[in-house]
């Protein structure tokens, strides 16, 4: 899929997989609400050779799914991102780190927003965890389920490029057009 959006400023790619149509959305929203973790991992693995296509997978890279804030991860008991990011790392033999960044903020759904109210929304959503040691981490692959405006991979990369990672590449399962 090309993207015809911008891509954040944090972000040094960006790449989305399928077109956000009907279908799409009902696999989406059978992974983040009816329990379907196992689209997750699917997801993750049919994307993977997608990524590989588009990007050449530096030394020293780690998979990093999209933290949800604790009242959602507890509301839902599980993070979808996590699961698609489960999948990429099956198939591209990457690290996956689920402990370096935590969403503190509890931001509304971002369905009905617009752009700058996405922006808005984002700010100072993520911080690190204590204690990360980036000593090797130069190269991530920050993973989630939908790309619309890119507020929420662009908020959580710029706490990671603030943190002295290189490069961020944004990985989403799906786009609108």
């Amino acid at each position: 899929m090309i993207l015809n959006k911008e891509i954040p400023e944090n972000l040094n790619v960006i790449i989305p997989v399928y077109v956000y149509d009907e279908r799409v959305k009902g696999i989406i929203h059978a992974l983040k609400y009816q329990g379907f973790k196992s689209l997750g991992i699917a997801l993750g693995e049919l994307i993977a050779s997608h990524v590989k296509s588009k990007i050449k997978i530096e030394p020293n890279t780690i998979l990093m799914p999209i933290p949800l804030h604790p009242i959602k991860y507890r509301e839902r008991g599980y993070n979808q991102s996590y699961f698609i990011a489960k999948g990429l790392e099956n198939t591209l033999n990457l690290n996956l780190k689920n402990n370096v960044l935590k969403r503190t903020k509890n931001t509304i759904t971002q369905t009905h927003l617009t752009a700058l109210e996405r922006h808005q929304n984002m700010q100072e959503a993520f911080k690190l965890m204590d204690g990360v040691d980036f000593s090797q981490i130069e190269n991530v692959i920050l993973v989630d389920d939908v790309f619309t405006t890119g507020s929420t991979l662009n908020s959580a990369a710029g706490v990671l490029k603030s943190a002295g990672v290189d490069s961020v590449i944004g990985v989403t399962v799906t786009a609108p057009l």
